[in-house]
């Protein structure tokens, strides 16, 4: 396997940050459920964290259904982000 290049893993490092960007509301494709980014961490490109919270769209509003976790999964390609800057 090719090693990636600085340019690369900054392209890497700037999609992951946008797309687990806090307040945003994520649809994930395998799971079938929505989670609110409530916390992103990353030292370098290959250290990194995210906290989010499952969440339910109940009249209109986000709504916590589950406890916040933390995890180190990347997105897959299918997943989206459905909504931006929803307040924890």
């Amino acid at each position: 396997m090719a090693r990636i290049t600085k340019a690369q893993a900054q392209e890497i490092h700037a999609a992951r940050a946008a797309h687990f960007a806090v307040g945003n509301v994520i649809l994930s494709s395998y799971w079938g459920e929505h989670s609110l980014v409530t916390a992103y961490n990353e030292t370098d490109c290959s250290t990194w964290s995210v906290t989010v919270q499952k969440v339910k769209l109940i009249d209109g509003q986000w709504t916590a259904v589950e406890p916040a976790r933390t995890h180190r999964t990347d997105a897959d390609r299918q997943d989206r982000v459905v909504a931006q800057g929803v307040a924890a």
